[in-house]
């Protein structure tokens, strides 16, 4: 295979990988202070093009060539390389689909930083959390969050026109919360494909579910873009939905639902802090989660992410707070609430919230809605 330079002619093939390494370094932040090395290969055919990304507090350096002892290296083919620029609106580093295009030796957190970086939101959107961070709402002041008994739907839509979150209790679902454990998850649902991770790892639910078992939450440890033993917010199975959609609204006026299904320590954030373009409806099952919120208005001081295409994560950890590091996080105001099962938390559009499982099993089915179903401008202005 032939190993080819970028700098000597301009190419098609080195004006993408030169685009691809702009968007890296423009969006790529480094608070924590990583050093570390990733060698990575870039295949068209029968040419490769070896590139050192060489990581430090002050950002990422390129260079070409080969580097005897990268900390990561990563091999992947050129289309893949033009599939992330060209879709980093809406790029998922979490999905398989992405995952699956890579070869990895060593370090997956490198990679993880480097994909990270070349997210970016469309316009829409990052005015979207702009204009919810700029806002004035009276919800943005409140200090718990209210439990209502069996809202209406117009309660429900009410308190997003409002910003403000609530918990909805005495649900009527089509199967009640009491139902479920991990055993009647894998007795009625064992054989469904649940979590693919490249070419290499795939998993029905009835094999998570006995990887679950197994975990040993005292020696849990979260890593970047997964969890050894949770499913991180992967796809609910179409088999499954309808003993677990909320009645609100109907069907129709939600997006995919993700299932947040496993063992996480209780000192551990099985989700952390962000925020999410779309009202959320969080349906738990097992268990109990906190969530620790925190007001849209409040992004300064939790140091958000620059690089972004839908949800947009922070830097700062509510369970563990470095103020040497980000010392405007001693001003934030959170809003703990312990969501029980059976229970289902409603979050509007660009509430910061970071999740923690209080038991494990855990167990939660999250909806967006669509856009046909946000709150119009006009309640969003009348409620301001």
């Amino acid at each position: 295979m032939k190993s080819t330079d970028l700098s000597p002619v301009d190419t098609p093939d080195a004006q993408l990988i030169r685009r691809f390494l702009a968007l890296i370094a423009e969006g790529f932040e480094n608070p924590e202070g990583i050093e570390a090395v990733c060698q990575l290969i870039i295949v068209n055919g029968t040419r490769q093009y070896p590139i050192v990304l060489r990581i430090s507090r002050d950002g990422v350096h390129v260079s070409e060539g080969l580097h005897p002892q990268p900390q990561t290296r990563v091999v992947t083919e050129l289309k893949t390389i033009a599939w992330l620029v060209q879709e980093n609106h809406r790029l998922d580093y979490r999905a398989p689909e992405l995952t699956r295009q890579f070869r990895v030796e060593g370090s997956a957190e490198l990679l993880f930083m480097l994909v990270v970086a070349l997210l970016r939101p469309i316009p829409e959107l990052a005015q979207q959390y702009q204009a919810a961070t700029e806002q004035v709402r009276p919800a943005y002041r409140a200090t718990a969050v209210e439990r209502i008994a069996q809202p209406t739907a117009e309660c429900i839509e009410a308190a997003l026109s409002l910003s403000q979150p609530l918990i909805a209790t005495g649900l009527d679902l089509p199967t009640p919360y009491q139902h479920w454990g991990l055993d009647r998850l894998a007795q009625r649902y064992g054989e469904l494909p649940l979590i693919e991770r490249g070419a290499q790892f795939r998993e029905t639910l009835g094999q998570f579910v006995e990887r679950v078992k197994q975990h040993d939450t005292a020696t849990d440890r979260m890593l970047r873009g997964h969890h050894p033993a949770y499913t991180m917010g992967c796809v609910l199975p179409e088999a499954m939905r309808a003993d677990f959609i909320p009645h609100f609204f109907g069907p129709e006026a939600y997006r995919q639902p993700q299932l947040w299904l496993g063992a996480v320590a209780p000192h551990v954030a099985a989700t952390k802090l962000h925020r999410d373009p779309r009202p959320a409806l969080l349906y738990q099952v097992i268990g109990r989660k906190k969530f620790t919120l925190y007001s849209p208005d409040q992004a300064a001081a939790l140091y958000v992410m620059r690089a972004y295409n839908n949800h947009q994560r922070c830097w700062v950890r509510p369970e563990a707070p470095d103020y040497q590091r980000y010392p405007a996080f001693a001003q934030a105001r959170p809003i703990e609430v312990c969501v029980h099962p059976g229970e289902l938390l409603v979050l509007p559009v660009g509430w910061f919230h970071a999740v923690y499982c209080l038991d494990s099993p855990t167990m939660s089915v999250t909806y967006f809605l669509k856009n046909s179903h946000l709150p119009s401008d006009q309640m969003m202005r009348a409620a301001a």
